[in-house]
């Protein structure tokens, strides 16, 4: 659901509710308290139109290629989690492993390298799914790595119309259910 389909159903479930303003301008703190226990009487955390995509976590140890990553996936309407490295990948995949459907990871890092990062993920998360990016050849990598069960290969440099639409496929495979071993969910690192 894109933001603004969001916005517009939050503001049908919350028509009537108003937050109280002070004579300076300041939202009154008592007044926002009853307007947060009045919403959790009027939204069902189960409606369907709630739901929300599965996010992706892209790792990648060149800065610039993970500025673009998040832009273009942010750009599609997903939320995107960072990581500069495979270590770091794990810690960030291990506080949002019921958030993330997709995981975008390079191959070539420095600590924990793409293959070695897949198998403590997978080792997580049996089910999450995995696009493998590198500047080599992807049959070079397929054959390499054929045994992986890799959701897609993107090769480097890779246009954003490739990998906003690997991630789309990836993440329509997710169990809109989230959570448990497969990983599933979304949510943002900085």
């Amino acid at each position: 659901m894109k933001l603004i389909g969001l916005l517009d159903l939050l503001e049908r479930k919350l028509s009537g509710l108003a937050v109280h303003v002070t004579h300076d301008g300041m939202a009154d703190y008592r007044s926002v308290l009853e307007t947060l226990e009045a919403m959790k009487k009027h939204i069902n955390p189960h409606d369907p139109e709630l739901q929300i995509r599965p996010a992706v976590l892209f790792v990648d140890d060149e800065e610039i290629i993970r500025r673009i990553g998040t832009r273009v996936l942010e750009n599609a309407g997903y939320t995107v989690f960072t990581a500069a490295d495979g270590a770091e990948a794990i810690e960030v995949f291990l506080e949002n492993r019921d958030r993330v459907g997709c995981v975008v990871l390079d191959l070539v890092m420095p600590r924990l390298d793409g293959v070695q990062t897949y198998h403590k993920l997978r080792a997580l998360s049996p089910g999450i799914s995995v696009i493998m990016t590198t500047g080599y050849g992807e049959g070079e990598i397929k054959s390499k790595f054929e045994k992986l069960d890799l959701a897609g290969f993107l090769r480097k440099p890779f246009t954003a119309s490739a990998l906003s639409g690997l991630v789309s496929e990836c993440v329509g495979k997710v169990d809109p259910g989230f959570g448990g071993t497969a990983g599933k969910g979304t949510i943002q690192r900085p």
